[in-house]
């Protein structure tokens, strides 16, 4: 970690800490080179590494981060543009790109969140530049070579199908899944209560009642998802429901989906991004209703292979479930790997067309039965 400010490089050390990267004393040589570079009296083995007191300058930052990248002892560098280079921001931008150039090492910078025109300006260079220390961790973490990388699947990627931009309706998103191979509960488009109806004595059982609309990603919030309904309660259902949306002066919707109700699984959720820094990455965690409460989730940036989905299931305090807790039922722990992985095969064959998908709740169903996606929103540019 080379750093202008203290308070800064210590963040920002606490964090690779945290995140499991070693933050060593740096080794004889490199100690006696920072030395003399900064004039200082005894050899520099501390780390953070700071260039306050020899001053910032280009040639400074330049030669101090040249030679923690040419250190044996280290395997990538954090340079911290703090408050003394927020005036001359060339400065950290000269060091990093010089640094990069000659080093193969990863290499990224910790801008003040005070500053958001130099974050942008080392991101336009294509420096790697972040403004909270546990992201820089993060980017480290994710340079790291994985033990699980040659284990990334080589299979041809299944084509993309055509989607037009923008928000998709549920119908268009689950269609999306599918065609990944994320496939969940039956439904059928409806217009009106008869339709609504006839479709649920065809499923049988209750029935989930949905708004369909690519204007309404979050259904719940507006009344438009009702759940447990039968065929007898549905047709009224879905007036009220129209009525009630109709009152919010809410975009008239292109339908309605009806779809049969599922249970005796584990909710999760399954994401997709496109990170403008980090790039491409896939969350698992708590799903439904437990999504935003409990916190529980687990993040890998493309591509994944088999072993970085089972890290990420292990990784949740969920993930004590799906074995039979106390004697519950054993849920489909292969089921969900797969599906992990499908929505990473469907973020790499989209490419840069596809910008965020999520399915919430993933039903994860007793050993055997597979998973379902109950809900689904996909985001495309």
């Amino acid at each position: 970690v080379l750093t202008s400010t203290g308070g800064a490089g210590s963040l920002v050390a606490d964090a690779c800490g945290m995140a499991g990267l070693d933050v060593p004393l740096l080794d004889e040589a490199t100690a006696a080179k920072l030395s003399g570079l900064l004039q200082a009296e005894e050899p520099m083995t501390g780390n953070p590494v700071d260039v306050t007191l020899a001053g910032v300058k280009p040639e400074i930052m330049t030669a101090a981060t040249e030679a923690l990248l040419a250190s044996d002892r280290v395997d990538g560098v954090v340079v911290v543009v703090g408050s003394s280079a927020l005036a001359q921001p060339e400065i950290a931008v000269e060091a990093i790109r010089n640094g990069a150039a000659r080093s193969g090492k990863p290499i990224v910078a910790y801008v003040s969140p005070e500053a958001p025109h130099i974050l942008r300006r080392l991101n336009l260079q294509g420096i790697p530049a972040f403004t909270a220390p546990e992201t820089c961790a993060v980017a480290l973490t994710a340079a790291q070579p994985l033990a699980s990388a040659g284990q990334v699947s080589t299979a041809p990627l299944p084509a993309a199908p055509e989607v037009r931009s923008g928000t998709l309706n549920e119908a268009e998103s689950r269609d999306l899944f599918a065609h990944f191979g994320l496939t969940g509960a039956a439904q059928r488009i409806v217009q009106g209560e008869a339709e609504a109806e006839a479709a649920a004595r065809a499923f049988g059982g209750k029935v989930v009642l949905k708004v369909l609309s690519q204007a309404i990603a979050h259904k719940s919030d507006v009344g438009g998802v009702k759940v447990g309904l039968t065929t007898e309660d549905i047709g009224p259902a879905l007036t009220a429901m129209r009525a009630h949306l109709e009152a919010q002066s809410l975009p008239r919707p292109e339908g309605f989906l009806v779809q049969k109700m599922l249970s005796g699984g584990i909710e999760f959720i399954l994401g997709f991004r496109r990170d403008p820094q980090l790039g491409p990455l896939v969350l698992l965690g708590a799903g439904g209703v437990m999504a935003e409460v409990m916190g529980d989730s687990a993040i890998r940036l493309l591509p994944l292979g088999e072993a970085d989905a089972r890290d990420m299931v292990r990784e949740l305090r969920l993930s004590k479930l799906l074995d039979g807790y106390r004697g519950g039922p054993r849920h489909d722990v292969e089921a969900l790997i797969q599906a992990i992985l499908s929505l990473a095969r469907m973020g790499e064959a989209m490419g840069e067309q596809l910008l965020e998908a999520e399915i919430n709740p993933l039903f994860v169903l007793p050993e055997g039965e597979g998973v379902a996606a109950a809900d689904g929103l996909v985001l495309t540019a």
